[in-house]
């Protein structure tokens, strides 16, 4: 949560709304867990009232994601244990994730998934650090009158 406090005030001048932090607090006897309220945004989610204009629709992602890349990460948290190692470059990625293919040939296509993997890549080295959207959809839940 500390990181959230301290990175989401500069998403805030952004083609698409990003919440605000309005109140966060700590662990206690009565509730064992850090807490925080955010800004809640009006609408309906998009799962449940699809977009009017998808092409609009994907150039604001599109916009909204080169806007967050462009952001300056200096002094954010490199990617680690503490965040799940998001950001790492995907080329560290690709043993583990051809390790969970394999694992997964009970269920899907080995050969398939690995394809798909494959499709994917290469994956360049980034030479700075850019900030990264782990779920767009926990950014851009809602529309309204399917905009």
């Amino acid at each position: 949560m500390k990181t959230e406090e301290a990175w989401l005030p500069k998403f805030t001048e952004l083609t698409l709304n990003v919440p605000r932090v309005l109140a966060t607090g700590a662990s206690t006897a009565s509730y064992p867990s850090i807490w925080s309220i955010y800004d809640w945004f009006e609408g309906e989610s998009i799962a449940d009232a699809p977009l009017a204009n998808l092409d609009l629709a994907a150039m604001d992602l599109a916009q909204f994601i080169r806007e967050i890349r462009a952001i300056d990460t200096s002094g954010t948290p490199l990617a680690g244990p503490d965040n799940h190692y998001r950001g790492v470059d995907l080329a560290l990625r690709d043993r583990p994730t051809r390790d969970a293919i394999a694992g997964l040939s009970d269920l899907y296509s080995s050969a398939e998934l690995g394809l798909i993997w494959d499709e994917a890549g290469p994956f360049p080295s980034r030479s700075s650090p850019s900030y990264i959207i782990a779920r767009p959809t926990a950014i851009l839940p809602r529309c309204r009158g399917g905009s």
